[in-house]
């Protein structure tokens, strides 16, 4: 399943194996779709012809010009859905810094380091040192 989102409205998407059908939100669906180069296809649905070229594609976010109007779609697959569940999507939203490699020596950033190293044991396997 994937959900997209285009215009702050969200859809529910599944194809299945044949990837000509499927359902959106629970409504079945089915079309003819031809690719036509890299990043162009046509496609008839309900007996209307869409002409389909992907712009750009940065992460999760598609930018594909459909009949020549630009559409900007936010998709989320299984595994996005389930880390944002989990809560698990707050690293990408923020960016974390690494204290250089680990040296032998006794000055701070080895000291941060080595705690930095302890810490994150302790949250990933639940035991301490």
């Amino acid at each position: 399943m994937i959900k997209a989102i285009i215009k702050d409205k969200e859809y529910s998407v599944e194809f299945d194996n044949s990837g000509n059908a499927g359902n959106i939100n629970d409504d079945i669906f089915q079309w003819d779709i031809l690719t036509t180069g890299d990043r162009k296809a046509n496609v008839i649905y309900k007996g209307q012809s869409f002409n389909l070229i992907l712009e750009h594609q940065e992460g999760n976010d598609i930018t594909l010009r459909v009949n020549g109007k630009k559409v900007l779609v936010k998709t989320r697959d299984k595994l996005s859905l389930l880390l944002e569940s989990m809560g698990l999507n707050v690293a990408t939203e923020q960016k974390i810094n690494h204290v250089k490699a680990h040296t032998d020596n006794s000055n701070p950033r080895s000291y941060v380091n080595n705690w930095c190293d302890q810490e994150a044991k302790k949250a990933l396997y639940g035991y301490n040192f």
